[in-house]
């Protein structure tokens, strides 16, 4: 399990050779539970990928809901690579860098917003205009900015929000909410049953 996650993606388009889907978890995940099942650390990767197979991205979204741990989970198939943060994580950031190309994409991909800024600066970021003063006069614990970082064209994932890379650019999208539109009677006899 490695703890930060602080990388270079590289996306390409379409690979002539699959490549193994890989699951790699950076922080601490603990288990999952629904108020009512637990799966401890010890089964929670073997879970994942069992998940991954009959479901894809929204069987992993769904499970994400109950993941316990600040964790980032890493999930690389064929072309594209799913980073899913979960609620109890500080999110993370990512930038295309100066290196990408018509048939490549680099991103850098950070939870360490330090290193993140220190690196994407170095690259010739620019510090975006009065992010700097809202960081200075913000609590950091509280307030971050939602989906843009701090440098130009650097961008956040909030916990409870997953990213997709992919040849056509990054998709952001949540996971806590239902893809089933319930009533609020249905949604109290479900609290109910609990």
């Amino acid at each position: 399990m490695v703890n930060l996650l602080h990388k270079e993606i590289v996306i390409r388009e379409k690979q002539k050779v699959k490549q193994p889907t890989t699951f790699v978890v950076h922080g601490k995940v603990m288990g999952w539970t629904d108020g009512e099942s637990v799966i401890d650390c010890n089964n929670i990767q073997k879970t994942i990928k069992e998940k991954w197979e009959k479901g894809g991205p929204d069987s992993i979204a769904t499970l994400m809901r109950g993941i316990v741990g600040p964790c980032i989970i890493e999930i690389r198939y064929n072309d594209e690579t799913w980073l899913f943060a979960s609620c109890a994580s500080s999110g993370f950031y990512w930038i295309l860098t100066a290196e990408s190309h018509e048939f490549e994409r680099k991103y850098l991909v950070s939870n360490d917003e330090g290193r993140f800024l220190r690196q994407a600066s170095q690259m010739g970021g620019k510090i975006t205009d009065g992010a700097l003063m809202n960081v200075i006069l913000s609590h950091q614990s509280v307030i971050r900015p939602f989906f843009n970082g701090l440098v130009a064209k650097s961008k956040r994932c909030p916990p409870g929000f997953y990213a997709k890379l992919s040849s056509f650019g990054v998709k952001l999208e949540t996971y806590l909410f239902n893809n089933q539109i319930k009533k609020r009677k249905q949604q109290d006899v479900t609290l109910k049953k609990k």
